[in-house]
């Protein structure tokens, strides 16, 4: 890690000769490096979400966005509480009895069939968010 900062940095100076100025970049080099910082945003299920996730990836790197929404994960908590899905809290994946039948399972892990209402949030529920950074004003969304 330290290697891979100096040699980020291409210093020129030997360590014997760095300056105080050197030494805080060299420090702020490697802070960035260990701790990178990560932009979380939320409510990203509002419809002018992709408006304001454009203008920040603008700003920022957007690799280093996290795009979140916490209603989305309350409301899968409530589906899988009541029987309608498999998902485990705060992870990338879940299954509706559908899913699991077409992998193989007959009964569907036991799961209750999704009616339509809920079949129409479960295609986006949850979903993987992304920002194309050639295209900053474009914002996509596929289901996991």
């Amino acid at each position: 890690m330290v290697a891979r900062t100096l040699d980020k940095l291409q210093l020129k100076t030997p360590l014997e000769s760095w300056d105080q100025g050197t030494i805080e970049k060299v420090v702020n080099a490697f802070t960035d490096e260990k701790f990178p910082t990560v932009c979380a945003l939320n409510k990203i299920d509002h419809p002018d979400a992709d408006k304001n996730i454009a203008k920040i990836a603008k700003q920022q790197d957007p690799n280093a966005i996290v795009l979140t929404s916490a209603i989305s994960e309350v409301f899968l908590r409530k589906l899988a509480k009541q029987g309608y899905v498999k998902y485990v809290e705060g992870s990338d994946f879940v299954d509706t009895r559908e899913d699991l039948i077409a992998d193989g399972d007959p009964d569907g892990g036991g799961l209750k069939e999704l009616d339509d209402k809920l079949k129409a949030f479960a295609i986006l529920i949850p979903a993987t968010y992304w920002v194309d950074a050639d295209n900053l004003a474009h914002v996509g969304v596929w289901r996991t």
